[in-house]
């Protein structure tokens, strides 16, 4: 049975995409191609529960709509495999087991990158160690006002609402908005459970510094040899750049102090600064 030896927890809006972009390249590595499977947050968060199946399926239609429109044979093994990803039983651990259940999954270093599963609080933490012994867990963090502006953009985007300010400052309240950047709460219950040298705790500002670098810690940590066919400059998700008014940015900065405090006070100026 294979089963993910590493885990991407987050954050969302910080490079987890761009991750994933660059170890599906990595010979040594295998995910599954529907990255964010949402298997322990939708289990243990049940804020997620009404909107995790859509995710999967409406990914699942995607990739079967590039299988089945390129030129060469259809597989209809993996027609099979996508298809049951989206459909039977989702969300038990038989599905999450079948999530990785193909050929090169077998003799690489399977992953799951899913930025929710930061919130799954410390019962879904052992949930994940029980699964999964022995799993490296990394948690990329950025710098919680400029995550929280990137996904403030992003729910924008998707709602397409004018982002006028009294718009944009009742969506700084949104309970998703607020939970996927509340390191305050969610690193302590990781650094409880976890074993020190299977958590990975990194900053967000060396993708951009340093993306080889970068690399290579992920690398040594998965236990995977290093690779030098990723595509460093890849941009992905890349937000709409709406003006955020100061009033909004100001309430912003004002709500998240905490959390910046908190990463400054345990990791340190300088660790703080990386994130940016």
């Amino acid at each position: 049975m294979t089963l993910p030896k590493f885990l991407c927890i987050g954050a969302q809006k910080a490079g987890t995409t761009w991750l994933f972009e660059q170890l599906i390249r990595n010979p040594g590595v295998w995910m599954p191609p529907v990255k964010e499977l949402h298997f322990f947050d939708h289990v243990h968060v049940e804020q997620v529960r009404s909107w995790t199946p859509g995710h999967i399926q409406r990914a699942v239609h995607k990739m079967l709509q590039s299988h089945l429109a390129s030129k060469g044979p259809v597989d209809w093994r993996y027609v099979s495999y996508l298809a049951d990803m989206a459909g039977r039983s989702m969300f038990t651990p038989q599905w999450y087991q079948r999530c990785f259940d193909r050929p090169k999954a077998n003799s690489r270093v399977c992953g799951d990158i899913t930025p929710a599963y930061c919130a799954i609080g410390e019962e879904g933490i052992r949930d994940v160690l029980a699964m999964l012994p022995g799993v490296k867990v990394m948690y990329i963090v950025r710098h919680p006002v400029q995550r929280a502006l990137s996904q403030l953009r992003m729910n924008v985007a998707r709602r397409t609402v004018e982002p006028d300010g009294a718009t944009l400052l009742k969506m700084c309240d949104e309970w998703d908005l607020l939970n996927r950047g509340d390191y305050l709460n969610h690193i302590p219950k990781w650094r409880d459970v976890m074993p020190a040298n299977d958590l990975l705790i990194i900053p967000f500002g060396g993708i951009r510094a340093d993306p080889a670098a970068f690399m290579r810690t992920i690398e040594q940590f998965i236990g995977v040899d290093a690779f030098n066919g990723y595509h460093l400059d890849t941009v992905v998700h890349q937000s709409r750049k709406i003006p955020i008014p100061e009033p909004v940015m100001a309430y912003l900065s004002a709500k998240l102090a905490p959390q910046v405090s908190y990463l400054e006070n345990t990791f340190g100026r300088d660790f703080l600064e990386a994130t940016l």
